[in-house]
């Protein structure tokens, strides 16, 4: 088991024609650290928060370096998860440009 620590960023939306705010927060949830993926993160936090679907989710974490760094793929969320039993994410939720 892993706990996951999730800060959502705050953002803006547009829902049924008019824009709503979303403070941020910070979610914590207990996750199988060898089955949980990043999109099974993304419909947790989905049960608290709502973003229409011409926004993208983007999840960062501190770098060895302590830059941010952005979560790219499934095995380097496991990697992450096998080498500590608490993660710590921020959120971002950003406008998609197309």
């Amino acid at each position: 088991m892993c706990k996951l620590e999730v800060t959502v960023s705050s953002y803006f939306h547009i829902h049924d024609g008019i824009k709503e705010y979303c403070k941020e927060k910070m979610i914590d949830f207990d996750v199988d650290s060898e089955e949980y993926s990043i999109i099974d993160t993304e419909k947790e936090i989905s049960k608290e928060y709502s973003y229409g679907s011409d926004y993208e989710v983007n999840f960062w974490y501190d770098g060895k370096d302590g830059q941010s760094v952005r979560l790219a793929t499934d095995a380097e969320f496991l990697g992450l998860k096998r080498a500590s039993r608490k993660m710590k994410f921020f959120m971002t939720v950003d406008r998609c440009v197309h």
